[in-house]
């Protein structure tokens, strides 16, 4: 079977699995409708060309060609594209890798509409597949790599009980699984 270097399609399916179990006692998730994990594939990348066609994001605060994070992205070794659905809506894309730690958030978006009834869910949802992919991999951590400002990083310490670091001038931010 062709396997892309870095893309492990089994380990995927698993992790996806398991965050997927973890993730159905959430209220405020099951309120929302039906969530669904799948990877980041040609399928989520069309739903996020027609339903995200008017992204205001830019990068570094999202925005992201996603299409051309995963061509990069999945060169990587332990590379993990994920979308996120509720019901048929795109509601987020994360790409993450692994590091000797941790298992690394590298890009992280939600849904661009401003009136979104998941607003601040896809970091739950990208944490706690961040949480199985470490688990999985052995890593004692999960890092949300390059958060771009201080008002993310205050979300992420105070909401999820992260602490921010800097490593070679990049602001992230960490937990201990």
């Amino acid at each position: 079977m062709f396997r892309r270097r870095g893309y492990e399609p089994i380990v995927a399916g698993q992790v996806l699995e398991n965050a997927r179990e973890n993730l159905r006692a959430h209220p405020v998730l099951a309120a929302a409708g039906r969530v669904e994990l799948t990877s980041l594939d040609e399928t989520a990348l069309a739903a996020w060309t027609v339903q995200w066609a008017l992204n205001l994001h830019q990068p570094p605060e999202g925005g992201w060609n996603w299409r051309r994070v995963r061509q990069t992205e999945e060169k990587h070794h332990g590379h993990l594209g994920v979308a996120i659905w509720i019901d048929d809506r795109l509601i987020g894309l994360a790409s993450l890798g692994l590091n000797r730690t941790a298992a690394v958030v590298r890009y992280l978006e939600g849904d661009p509409r401003p009136v979104s009834r998941v607003r601040g869910l896809v970091a739950t949802v990208a944490l706690e597949v961040a949480a199985c992919y470490a688990n999985h991999k052995k890593r004692p951590e999960v890092w949300l790599w390059d958060v771009t400002n201080q008002r993310l990083v205050n979300f992420y310490c105070e909401t999820f009980g992260m602490t921010s670091a800097v490593h070679d001038g990049v602001v992230f931010c960490r937990k201990e699984l």
